[in-house]
């Protein structure tokens, strides 16, 4: 029973200091779909035109950037000699570049220009308030956009390579799963079956980082869009 209780205490310790801890940090996710890829390779003759300029791929990303502390980022803490801006790695050329949702319009998100990148702008952000972007660009993949820069006070921008919004009848099921682990960890060390504890605390363990992990890669309520691939412009007409 006290070992039962033990482990019970230990996960509930860790949640309540991670949750009190005050952490200054950003995080970003980015999903791609690619309309046009080296067109003229495959079909001479064709030329694919995007605002009067000729392009060889062309693909629609859309990039979601947030506040994953839980304390305030100040828009005084953008001014920075490396500013915080989305813009593209290697020969990419970003086309068109929007905010298209916020959760939160008193951030009051804004771009601007700066060479072939776009500078990210807002007023302040709480925990959990963020903005989608979409960006046109020339790439062949979300790995030819990122954001980078610093923000003052900010531990790091986090990259989530892989985003998840669990729904509420798979987080009862981790938590009932935990708990049950639980109950029969405790009824096996009641009867002083010591050689079948193993198993309960591999599943406690086990579901634990999974329920973590799912919850810390969840994009903020309001900008789920992001997750919704039918957005992205004409995604059934790729030309390759």
């Amino acid at each position: 029973m006290g070992l039962g209780i033990g482990v019970v205490g230990i996960f509930l310790s860790i949640y309540f200091y991670l949750r009190g801890k005050q952490i200054k940090q950003t995080a970003w996710v980015i999903i791609s779909n690619t309309l046009v890829e080296d067109y003229s390779s495959t079909l001479t003759g064709l030329s694919v035109i995007y605002k009067k300029r000729e392009v060889q791929n062309l693909t629609i990303s859309k990039l979601a950037f947030w506040n994953k502390g839980s304390v305030t980022i100040d828009g005084k803490d953008l001014k920075t000699v490396n500013p915080l801006k989305i813009g593209p790695t290697g020969e990419t050329q970003i086309l068109d570049l929007a905010v298209v949702k916020t959760n939160n319009e008193s951030s009051n998100f804004s771009i601007k220009k700066m060479g072939n990148s776009r500078l990210i702008c807002f007023d302040y952000l709480n925990p959990n308030d963020g903005a989608v972007f979409q960006i046109i660009h020339t790439g062949i993949s979300s790995k030819d956009v990122e954001i980078s820069g610093k923000i003052r006070g900010c531990t790091n921008i986090k990259h989530v390579r892989k985003v998840s919004n669990p729904s509420l009848i798979s987080i009862i099921y981790n938590l009932a799963v935990v708990s049950l682990g639980i109950v029969v960890l405790i009824s096996a060390i009641s009867q002083r079956k010591f050689g079948e504890i193993i198993l309960p605390i591999t599943i406690i363990v086990l579901y634990s980082l999974l329920f973590i992990l799912d919850i810390g890669n969840r994009v903020p309520k309001g900008l789920e869009s992001l997750l919704d691939y039918s957005t992205l412009l004409y995604k059934k007409r790729r030309i390759t």
